[in-house]
This record gives C-alpha cells, structure tokens and sequence, in this order.
C-alpha cells in the first residue's frame, strides 16, 4: 500500500496519516508496523520501501 499525498493532515511528520486514509477511502489498514520507506529519494518514479531492515519486500 501506498498513498502519495501532499494535503494538509494526511501525514504525521512525514508518516501517513492512516486514520484519514481510512475515513476517506473506507479502506482498513493492518500489520503496517515494520514497513517503512527506506531513502527519503523517489528513484524510477517509486517510494523505496523496506521491512524489517531489509531494502526490498
């Protein structure tokens, strides 16, 4: 899951705002504790995710 919104209150000092994804899209969000993105640089026109410490899921 990603969600690239530059809003106001989508975003909680750089982290989503999965509250107000969820009021807006209905959509429930879960187990989102170890994803992280893992360089603040878009590269290919994606955010660079990881898990657990690793760079790629």
């Amino acid at each position: 899951m990603v969600a690239w919104v530059t809003k106001p209150g989508y975003s909680n000092n750089g982290a989503a705002n999965l509250e107000r994804l969820c009021l807006d899209t209905g959509v429930k969000f879960f187990n989102l504790g170890f994803i992280q993105a893992t360089s603040n640089t878009i590269k290919d026109g994606k955010v660079q995710w990881g898990w657990g410490g690793h760079s790629v899921l």
